[in-house]
């Protein structure tokens, strides 16, 4: 069944879930079971399948551990989809404390502005009119040349997941130069990738990831030939030459996701914990 699941085309795999998530609004709209500050299950093509509530609050429990995230903090989440760790973190952040979620699919972001921010106004959220084929958002700037719209040194934790495994390594370095700009000084970022380094290429090539990057890009790997934005991982050595080159100093060691290892950790994609020094 694993086996199954990995080597089933990207394109099939998204038909199954649209017919079951539209299934699913049906029944809800029917009924009347969608949960308060949550959104259809057609949205899970965009932010991923199981539990909404459940998967934010595991995030949330993840930046509190490894952030020190707490009541008064200013949050930036950069991909911030539906609004999943938005939602749990409603019942921590309160003013002075401050989040903003950006995010270039712009239905998300109005879903978020109408069913969120009125209940909580220290909770707004940005469109970013930015190119990615993945989320097929075409026309937008390029990735490398956005500036988030926010002053210098404004956040406390500025949080990114599922993001930079659908963003080349150019993109990515652009990134977190505009990411250690808007940080405080002693600020931490946590951002989730597909790592590769000597041990993930032998379990790639035995078979014992779970991802199959096959397709060979020069500086990136992907699942995809078509759409590399579909799921890219990135050289450890490159990703660590871009946080000293923006200014972060990695918190290590870096967390390993069980994707490549195969056997529970403390995420599923690789996770990097950064600070910004004082200068």
């Amino acid at each position: 069944m694993e086996n199954l699941r990995k080597y089933t085309p990207p394109f099939i795999k998204r038909i199954v879930k649209t017919v079951i998530y539209f299934c699913t609004d049906i029944y809800q709209y029917v009924t009347g079971t969608r949960k308060p500050m949550t959104p259809p299950a057609m949205a899970s093509l965009l932010i991923g399948g199981g539990n909404f509530q459940n998967i934010g609050k595991a995030f949330k429990h993840n930046l509190i551990k490894k952030t020190g995230l707490n009541k008064n903090s200013t949050v930036l989440e950069i991909g911030c989809g539906y609004g999943r760790v938005a939602v749990a973190l409603t019942d921590l952040i309160c003013l002075p404390g401050r989040y903003d979620g950006v995010e270039i699919v712009d239905k998300a972001v109005e879903w978020c502005k109408k069913e969120i921010t009125p209940h909580y106004p220290n909770f707004v959220f940005h469109h970013a009119d930015v190119a990615n084929p993945y989320a097929k958002r075409e026309g937008g700037r390029s990735a490398s040349t956005y500036r988030l719209p926010f002053e210098d040194n404004t956040y406390d934790v500025v949080y990114l997941t599922s993001v930079f495994s659908h963003m080349r390594p150019s993109d990515i370095r652009a990134y977190l130069n505009e990411i250690c700009r808007v940080m405080k000084m002693h600020g931490k970022c946590f951002i989730t990738y597909y790592l590769i380094n000597n041990f993930v290429e032998q379990q790639i090539a035995s078979k014992q990831a779970s991802q199959d990057f096959r397709y060979d890009f020069g500086d990136f790997l992907s699942t995809h030939k078509r759409t590399p934005e579909h799921a890219i991982a990135v050289s450890e050595l490159l990703v660590r030459s871009f946080y000293e080159e923006a200014g972060l100093v990695i918190d290590e060691p870096i967390l390993y996701g069980s994707w490549a290892i195969g056997e529970k950790r403390f995420s599923y994609q690789d996770v990097i914990v950064a600070t910004k020094p004082s200068r």
